[in-house]
């Protein structure tokens, strides 16, 4: 049985001072946070694609690692540029343009080599998709094509992936042997639309 880790979604929460940090003046809220917890979730790295792509920063990622024990572990969310299919409209009016980098190797291998510091730290990184409709992907049968040739073209080594979907319709016992074949966890949202 694999080995249970409790975390949260981010450590990043003045709140907490007094009861999770201390109220130090010079407060690092990773190295309090990694003293009493064993993993947490990167999600800052997510929202990416905008006018330009932007990819982690090599000095953040260093102070990370610097700030946690050997046992301690992050769960990543990898950039929206790789799992948003199409671009964000600003009027639901406009037509959908085509997200040219959705699932592209070529610039997850560039976000592997800005969060390379880490990477011997992290269990997994999540692939959070929006809720796919129609539009967007014509089946969940081409999903998973997708997901299987991106799987297929990753160099060996790779961290392990983890795929959040936000459409409930996608969660068949034919998803879950694609998950399995690939050795892909999935992602529960605690969360009334799935």
């Amino acid at each position: 049985m694999a080995e249970l880790k409790i975390g949260t979604c981010s450590w990043k929460y003045d709140s907490w001072r007094g009861s999770v940090y201390s109220n130090s003046n010079r407060l690092n809220y990773l190295e309090e946070y990694s003293n009493k917890f064993e993993t947490v979730e990167v999600d800052q790295w997510f929202w990416s694609l905008f006018d330009k792509i932007v990819l982690p920063d090599k000095q953040v990622v260093a102070e990370y690692k610097a700030a946690i024990p050997e046992d301690f572990n992050f769960t990543i969310k990898a950039p929206n540029s790789l799992t948003l299919t199409h671009y964000y409209n600003k009027k639901k009016s406009e037509p959908l343009k085509r997200n040219p980098h959705f699932l592209s190797l070529d610039l997850y291998e560039q976000f592997l080599e800005q969060i390379g510091l880490i990477i011997p730290r992290t269990a997994s990184i999540i692939f959070q998709f929006e809720y796919l409709n129609k539009d967007k992907m014509s089946s969940v049968k081409e999903f998973q094509n997708y997901i299987s040739s991106f799987i297929a073209e990753l160099p060996a080594g790779s961290p392990r992936i983890s795929i959040e979907t936000r459409n409930p319709n996608y969660l068949s016992a034919d998803y879950f042997n694609m998950l399995n074949r690939l050795n892909i966890s999935h992602v529960f949202l605690d969360d009334n639309d799935t």
